[in-house]
């Protein structure tokens, strides 16, 4: 036996990175399609055809084959698109 002993340095738990501290939840919150669409009152088909045509109304994050749409990014498209009643 060794008398060598290794002992493990204490590490500060730190985050990776500071979106838990300075985005508020409902800018991180994303939906699938499908969520998006009921979220927002449209077809599912409504919005997959939009994008395979360049519209980018609401704005949606591709990461790969991956489409999610951000909560706060369908609130600001219902807002723009309201017609009437007040804000």
């Amino acid at each position: 036996m060794s008398s060598y002993t290794r002992t493990a340095k204490p590490v500060a738990a730190r985050p990776t990175c500071n979106c838990a501290t300075s985005t508020p939840l409902r800018d991180r919150a994303a939906l699938d399609t499908k969520l998006a669409a009921i979220y927002i009152g449209k077809a599912e088909g409504t919005l997959k055809n939009n994008r395979s045509l360049g519209i980018t109304d609401p704005p949606f994050v591709q990461d790969g084959r991956s489409i999610t749409y951000r909560v706060s990014d369908l609130d600001d498209y219902l807002e723009r698109h309201l017609v009437g009643g007040e804000r």
